[in-house]
């Protein structure tokens, strides 16, 4: 499978989108250069920023500014094939997040999947200095992102780890175990997406089964947090707790 395009400097222009044979997809385009996405193969991407009379691979270190761009270009792709009218531009300030009462981190929901043809969610998490992120798990039927907005964390992906600061990114596919906890002295915010898959309701079924049942000590909050994650493919292993970060999960 094979993408190409090109976007231009004019604010007004469109983007040229090749699939294998399909006809030429179309769609308007913001400015800010060139880009060319490529898929070559399964699993395998790579994307061009081309500037005006330069050409660049895109790396890690423009992640920080490019990943809006990523995020933007895969949405209006996916929008691009099928589907795209049945979702309206969507924009919002701050303010205007809502919050979800979920008992792990304080949460704003940014976006859900009703309202981009993509099937993302995005989310603000805040994770305070000395505490847990998320557990352990893994994500049966959607991949994750995760952007360091302030502060520092550090990521569990299988048997590594990485310490990940502000501006700094962690994309971990699914089935992959994974975990994230602060052992800094600052607090960390985050911005945390999903992509497809059944988890975008997650954190708010969490915080409507702990105010029915009135949970209220980490045992009755944890099966909560266990079972609905289940039911979403989303396993949480707690065995799987490294030894030296036990206490900031209260092991």
């Amino acid at each position: 499978m094979r993408f190409s395009g090109t976007m231009k400097s004019n604010p007004t222009s469109t983007m040229r989108w090749l699939r294998s044979s399909d006809s030429v997809r179309r769609m308007t385009s913001c400015s800010f250069g060139y880009v060319s996405w490529i898929d070559d193969s399964p699993g395998a991407a790579r994307c061009f920023l081309q500037e005006p009379h330069k050409e660049r691979t895109v790396g890690s270190s423009d992640w920080p500014e490019l990943f809006p761009v990523v995020c933007a270009l895969l949405l209006a792709f996916s929008s691009s094939i099928s589907g795209a009218d049945d979702y309206p531009p969507y924009a919002l300030n701050p303010e205007e997040a809502e919050s979800i009462a979920f008992p792990a981190h304080a949460t704003r929901r940014l976006a859900g999947p009703d309202t981009n043809q993509a099937g993302l969610s995005l989310f603000e998490i805040e994770i305070p200095a000395n505490s847990a992120g998320a557990p352990p798990h893994t994500h049966a039927h959607e991949d994750e992102f995760f952007y360091v907005r302030s502060g520092s964390v550090t990521f569990m992906f299988n048997e590594k780890r990485k310490t990940v600061r502000a501006g700094g990114i962690a994309l971990l596919p699914r089935n992959s175990l994974h975990a994230v906890w602060n052992a800094g002295d600052e607090d960390a915010t985050l911005l945390v997406g999903t992509s497809g898959g059944k988890f975008g309701d997650y954190f708010d079924a969490v915080a409507m089964e702990v105010r029915k049942k009135n949970a209220s000590t980490p045992q009755a909050i944890g099966e909560i947090m266990g079972r609905l994650g289940a039911e979403r493919g989303v396993i949480i292993r707690m065995d799987k707790v490294p030894a030296d970060v036990a206490a900031l999960y209260g092991l």
